[in-house]
């Protein structure tokens, strides 16, 4: 059963998916509001600079220009809020109680504070679940199946389970899945990883080198790349609980 602190931290963690979840909302809103009205940007990527500069110049009606801005003020204080929230999980994180745990689970390409946080806290004891695969279990991304006497039906994953850690899981793993199998380690993860113990780097690098090279296989035999990612997800899954119960040989 998770302590108090476990679950106050957890609270406040998924607080923060909540706000997360309203930034989308109020830039999807954004982005609507635009394009209802004419504009379309001929830029590569949004949120950027370059794109709230060509936002805030769009020629409006008085009444448009309003509301626009009320969305955008809207979004900016999100975004205060929501970079507040994370500075605050970097303090938690520091703590004696997180620090060593939580570490460990940087070491992975795509897993940074917030995302270990959460699933370091929501999982609470890794050594309660007796396998990998009973891991897994837990965050819903195994497959499901219908069964009637000799006949076993595969259908999608189940579900079931905790639904913060299977969407952070899902995340991790699209982040993870970028660049080539070999590509050089971004500066980041080489901060995350530095002073770490070589055993649990190779674990983490090896484990970012299998599921990137799952990753491709499953694209080269057609396989949608949302299952791919969850697939992935999966097993990324079972990399982690082997980290943190140390079975990492």
């Amino acid at each position: 059963v998770p302590d108090e602190e476990d679950v106050e931290i957890k609270e406040y963690i998924r607080m923060i998916h909540d706000f997360k979840k309203e930034l989308k909302r109020v830039k999807q809103e954004i982005c609507a509001f635009v394009l209802r009205h004419g504009y379309q940007y001929d830029g590569k990527s949004k949120w950027t600079i370059r794109y709230m500069n060509w936002i805030r110049e769009l020629e409006m009606s008085e009444i448009q220009r309003e509301t626009l801005n009320e969305y955008i003020a809207e979004m900016e204080n999100l975004n205060d809020k929501i970079n507040r929230f994370m500075n605050r999980i970097d303090e938690m994180y520091q703590s004696e109680r997180y620090h060593e745990k939580v570490s460990k689970l940087r070491c992975f390409k795509g897993i940074e504070t917030f995302a270990a946080m959460t699933i370091q806290v929501e999982t609470a004891d890794f050594e309660r679940f007796p396998s990998a695969k009973a891991y897994a279990s837990y965050t819903g991304l195994t497959t499901g199946e219908h069964s009637s006497g000799d006949k076993n039906n595969r259908i999608g994953i189940t579900k079931q389970g905790n639904t913060v850690i299977r969407k952070t899981l899902v995340e991790c793993a699209q982040s993870l899945v970028k660049g080539n199998v070999y590509a050089k380690k971004s500066q980041g993860l080489k901060s995350r990883q530095k002073g770490m113990d070589v055993n649990i780097i190779a674990y983490a690098d090896k484990a970012t080198e299998r599921l990137k090279k799952k990753y491709q296989k499953l694209i080269e035999r057609n396989v949608p790349r949302n299952k791919a990612i969850v697939a992935v997800a999966r097993e990324l899954a079972c990399f982690i609980w082997g980290m943190e119960t140390g079975n990492i040989h």
